[in-house]
């Protein structure tokens, strides 16, 4: 351009790069005005690389890369300053200014404007409405023709942050959405087969651990997965320290969300979507509508990525959220230095609470993944915030399990252990340097396609945040594989094992989170039931003690177990009845009202022990003796009873018709025995054998337990029908 001539680069034309990869040469820029262009060339081994840097003398640009609120001005005007070569400005002088692209409804307070005598010529942009990039061209032309510059360039950027951070927010929550709407369609594919296979696979703690990954990478929850084996711990089906190996595995397979998602598969979004929705509508059979909402969730999942990637991108360059961010990069400050330790921390602790906050590790993955795609954080920020992430996860387990039983606290304490300790050590190997990069980060590198740690533009970024999450989460594995019964013992020691004998009965296995995955939700009503049985065992062997002592010692103490036994009925009944509002298929609908009925049938137990209470507090005041024989008959119509207490117990904690059959069969056995001691027991008063008060409290123990016998019927023969009804469901 003009000026060429006169132009110099200052220092060698021939540069090195530094350790940091940078070279520079200095410029002095002629005094004439015009533009200045400097070729600068690479030999690399495959080919010569060339860029072209462009200068110009004579003229400043003030005001340049503002940036504002959507729909208001720009806090300073957009300035042209001419300069002459003597160093005088330059006055009268036409510049004229232009929107390049598309104006976004913006306006410029004037098109042409002279240099006034300070030699700056000035127009003022309003931005519009919407978050947008104004590109602001100028002409410069004396009509002498003493100055004609062109290619000037303004940029500037109006954002409308609410309306960003509310896209943004929708994005998140119909990625959420489809996670969901997949989830629960692979869930009922899957069907019952899939606590079968847990129960079957989780023995040995190396095929737990694999049978945990599958099954969480089958259904795309860690939680449903990590809620049904703390479901089998409670019921005594699998020790603590096979239950371990399991939410090891789901750790893993949680991985394979972030996995998916990072492949960019953004094009199927909405094919996706339309013909999940046409198989939905259209599908007859059960499992075709299964697969369909499958793939529907497919889709979302992965418009939500598309939503957020497309809202984030243009911020790239916004001061604003730039600034923001910049309080979490985690990069070294020099070329092959340390990550600062208090960043790592700060994003080690946006990713847990987040993950606390949305009740979703997947949701912060995807988030993590679309910030890192729109060059809004670096691969050294992404890596912290992801190991948060699984800390997250494991807190959300602690908060749900606080309210539950001993078992599900030491289980969410082993996983929470797992990934604290875990983030740890990751953590310190940040600081244990490979060829200048921290070894973890420099190990993801290494086995990832393309170089993350470009300056500008790393490559493959989203498969490089997805690596480290499953390699994370893998190593974690093999290190706390051979660790699963010290933590299983340790958790023991944290978390004591011994049940206070006067602790009132309370929730066990409900969980509302799981409200949206019948099939399971379901599985863990019956459990509840079960333990609300045996809560209700528990009161008529204490209560008939107590009658047979004619003892009220411990009366405060079995009414509260049957308070909390009342307790129970009314927080299962919610939870059923909210389970009856989602969508189910129609064996879960008929099985709802026979598990409801089962718990109304194990609250009025709890009411028979009462009653028993009553005419213990009866003899006692009465001073009301049994005969040796009676004493003897009463406690062959308990031990009747307590065999069919358990044949009910194992066939709801089993699923197992046949205890239920065999529960059936011992109430007619205390049918026949309540007969006959009835029969007996009026033989003796006629032949005045015994008292009749105390005979009178005879027969009202005898009715009371024969009432308990036939509610225990009437749960054997709901659980027999309602597990028919669950073997139909499969697909």
């Amino acid at each position: 351009g003009s000026g060429v001539d006169a132009a110099e680069l200052v220092g060698p034309h021939e540069v090195t790069t530094s350790a940091g990869g940078v070279a520079s040469v200095g410029l002095k820029l002629p005094k004439s005005f015009g533009n200045v262009y400097v070729a600068a060339s690479v030999e690399t081994p495959n080919a010569t690389k060339t860029v072209t840097f462009t200068a110009r003398s004579g003229v400043n640009l003030h005001g340049n890369a503002q940036e504002v609120e959507a729909g208001q001005a720009l806090p300073n005007p957009l300035q042209v300053e001419l300069i002459a070569p003597d160093g005088k400005p330059v006055v009268g002088v036409p510049v004229h200014f232009d929107f390049v692209g598309n104006p976004h409804k913006g306006k410029l307070s004037a098109r042409t404007a002279l240099t006034d005598p300070g030699g700056i010529a000035q127009t003022l942009l309003t931005t519009g409405p919407k978050s947008a990039e104004y590109l602001v061209g100028v002409e410069i032309a004396d009509p002498e023709g003493r100055i004609n510059l062109q290619g000037l360039m303004f940029e500037a950027r109006g954002i409308n942050r609410s309306m960003l951070i509310v896209t943004l927010i929708g994005g998140l929550a119909v990625f959420m959405l489809g996670m969901r709407l997949m989830s629960q369609g692979l869930q009922r594919v899957a069907g019952n087969r899939l606590r079968s296979t847990l129960r079957l696979f989780t023995r040995n703690r190396f095929v737990g651990v694999l049978t945990g990954a599958a099954v969480t990478g089958t259904i795309q929850s860690s939680s449903a997965c990590t809620v049904m084996v703390i479901g089998f711990i409670n019921a005594g089906l699998i020790s603590l320290q096979q239950g371990i190996g399991v939410i090891y595995g789901a750790n893993v397979g949680t991985t394979v969300t972030a996995q998916m998602i990072s492949f960019k598969l953004n094009d199927l979004a909405y094919p996706a979507i339309a013909v999940g929705l046409l198989i939905q509508m259209l599908g007859k059979r059960r499992t075709t509508r299964f697969w369909g909402q499958t793939l529907l969730g497919f889709g979302l999942l992965f418009l939500g990525m598309t939503t957020m990637s497309h809202t984030l991108a243009p911020l790239k360059q916004s001061r604003w959220f730039s600034d923001f961010f910049l309080g979490f990069n985690c990069a070294p400050a020099t070329p092959g230095g340390i990550m600062p330790p208090l960043t790592v921390l700060k994003a080690l602790m946006v990713g847990t609470v987040f993950t606390v906050l949305v009740q979703s590790s997947s949701a912060t993955v995807g988030l993590t993944l679309a910030l890192a795609g729109s060059g809004l954080i670096n691969f050294y920020t992404a890596v912290p915030i992801i190991l948060g992430d699984n800390i997250g996860t494991t807190i959300t387990a602690v908060l749900a399990s606080l309210a539950a039983n001993r078992n599900a606290k030491q289980a969410a304490l082993a996983h929470a252990l797992f990934n604290v300790i875990g983030a740890t050590y990751m953590i310190l190997l940040f600081y244990i340097p490979i060829e200048g990069r921290p070894a973890f980060l420099w190990l993801v590198d290494r086995i990832t396609a393309g170089s993350v740690f470009l300056a500008q533009n790393p490559e493959n970024i989203e498969r490089h945040i997805a690596m480290a999450h499953s390699l994370f989460n893998i190593t974690n594995v093999i290190i706390f594989l051979p660790l699963v019964t010290p933590l299983a013992l340790l958790c023991s020691k944290l978390i004591t094992s011994k049940e206070a004998e006067d602790e009132e009965p309370r929730l066990q296995y409900l969980e509302p989170h799981l409200l949206d995955t019948p099939a399971i939700a379901l599985e863990q009503a019956i459990n509840e039931v079960a333990y609300m049985a045996g809560q209700s065992r528990k009161a008529i062997v204490e209560s008939f003690e107590a009658c047979m002592e004619a003892s009220t010692e411990s009366e405060d103490r079995m009414r509260r177990r049957e308070d909390g036994i009342d307790q129970l009925q009314v927080q299962i009944t919610d939870y059923l009845i909210g389970l009856s509002q989602r969508r189910l298929t129609e064996s879960e609908a008929r099985v709802l009202p026979m598990l409801i009925h089962a718990v109304n049938d194990a609250e009025r137990i709890g009411d028979h022990g009462e009653n028993l209470l009553e005419l213990a507090a009866l003899r006692a005041e009465k001073s009301l003796k049994f005969s040796g024989k009676a004493d003897s008959e009463l406690r062959r119509i308990h031990e009747l009873l307590q065999e069919q207490f358990q044949d009910v117990i194992e066939a709801l904690e089993k699923r197992d018709r046949l205890a239920a059959e065999r529960a059936t069969k011992v109430e007619e056995r205390i049918n026949h025995m309540a007969t006959e001691l009835a029969l007996g027991h009026v033989q003796r008063l006629e032949d005045g054998e015994c008292d009749v008060r105390s005979g009178v409290v005879f027969l009202d123990v005898i009715a009371n337990l024969e009432k308990v016998g036939d509610h225990l019927t009437n749960i054997a023969e709901r659980i027999d029908a309602a597990i028919r009804e669950r073997e139909t469901d499969e697909p």
